[in-house]
């Protein structure tokens, strides 16, 4: 069974659009499409996953998801990106809304990447 056929479900990822202030925060923050229809495998985050600190604003975030993808996708999704929906084969919306904290790129062992695995966060509120 290859890595690829284990992809059965499909994301949307989003970028920030606008402008930062001159602390490096984004002001009139806007979303707009990156990838969409992005082969993909969702799972829940173990209690095992840490939590991460993100370097911005040294906040403590509970990694809520593990979403996997193909190594093509390395250059199409960047840690704050957010994981606007991810859907099964039959439509069924799985998650909506998460925020990407890690692009984590796991290695075949020649060098190469076998596979990324995004570390993700619900946003809620």
């Amino acid at each position: 069974m290859s890595f690829e056929t284990l992809l059965v479900h499909r994301a949307t990822v989003q970028t920030r659009t606008g402008v930062t202030d001159r602390f490096g925060q984004p002001t009139n923050v806007g979303w707009r499409d990156k990838a969409t229809g992005i082969p993909c495998r969702l799972r829940s985050a173990t209690a095992r996953e840490p939590e991460k600190v993100t370097l911005s604003s040294r906040e403590i975030v509970e990694v809520t998801h593990i979403l996997y993808l193909k190594p093509e996708t390395v250059l199409a999704i960047d840690e704050d990106d957010r994981v606007l929906i991810v859907i099964d084969p039959a439509d069924e919306k799985l998650a909506e809304e998460m925020r990407v904290l890690v692009v984590k790129r796991v290695s075949r062992g020649e060098g190469g990447i076998h596979h990324l695995e995004l570390k993700c966060a619900v946003v809620r509120g």
